[in-house]
């Protein structure tokens, strides 16, 4: 058997909020590949003979304006960026926190921490 201990930031379980945080994130970043649900991946782990054994489910908390600047966002795409987190529908708001913070937006990403066994 092996062991695999993972961090990441994850997607809500319900698909248009991940589709939309996806869309986000590879307008932010174009190396981003894709934020997977955890029952995706638990999925994954299973097919794999990997059982989840300890996990956690903590949160990223990150600003807007810091976050896009990491990866140098045009001005215009931080506009239109900042324009979707301030106008997305309710249940994705309340999905990453996020709140408008004087000329800043702060949120959070959420994220899992599991540790899996195989064998």
């Amino acid at each position: 058997g092996g062991s695999l201990l993972m961090a990441d930031s994850v997607a809500p379980e319900d698909d248009a909020i991940t589709e939309w945080m996806n869309d986000i994130e590879l307008r932010r970043d174009f190396s981003h590949v894709e934020n997977r649900q955890i029952s995706a991946i638990a999925r994954m782990l299973a097919e794999r003979g990997f059982t989840v054994v300890e996990n956690d489910y903590p949160r990223i908390y990150l600003r807007f304006n810091e976050w896009t600047a990491r990866t140098k966002v045009s001005p215009a795409d931080t506009e239109s960026l900042r324009k979707d987190f301030l106008e997305a529908p309710a249940a994705t708001r309340e999905a990453f926190q996020v709140a408008p913070v004087h000329n800043d937006i702060a949120f959070s990403w959420p994220c899992w921490v599991f540790r899996a066994v195989k064998g």
